[in-house]
């Protein structure tokens, strides 16, 4: 849960910044991505430990995701009412893009042949291109 709420803390001061809407997206999914990184063997455990716990805090866990997953589809939100990205299905998206950025910890390596700037540029990449209006 630790985890969890770190990520949103994380979200949370990047919202609060003066940045404009798209960057403030690319540095939630750029801290969620570095936490594979950075706090490996927190994030991974975490992750794949979940399913593990007791139903009432499995519960809890997932009344977590889903609040962050909504301070997400939030800020997508704000970018589509702004004009910055184009008419989305919010739900849709934003839990693909977690899916997408959740099993990261599934196949990266530090020590392996992709750096993880590199990793999260291409992410980046594609779910910016994926979001923004044309």
């Amino acid at each position: 849960m630790t985890q969890i709420k770190k990520l949103m803390e994380e979200a949370q001061a990047i919202v609060a910044t003066d940045l404009d809407i798209a960057e403030k997206i690319r540095r939630i999914f750029a801290a969620h991505i570095m936490q594979f990184h950075t706090n490996r063997d927190v994030a991974e455990s975490y992750w794949r430990e979940a399913a593990h716990l007791s139903l009432p805090r499995r519960k809890e866990v997932s009344n977590m995701l889903k609040q962050y997953e909504y301070f997400i589809r939030e800020q997508v939100d704000q970018g589509i009412a702004e004009g910055v990205f184009r008419q989305i299905n919010t739900r849709q998206v934003v839990r693909g893009i977690g899916g997408m950025v959740f099993t990261i910890g599934n196949w990266y390596d530090p020590a392996g042949p992709d750096d993880i700037y590199v990793i999260i540029d291409a992410y980046l990449d594609f779910i910016m291109h994926g979001l923004l209006a044309r």
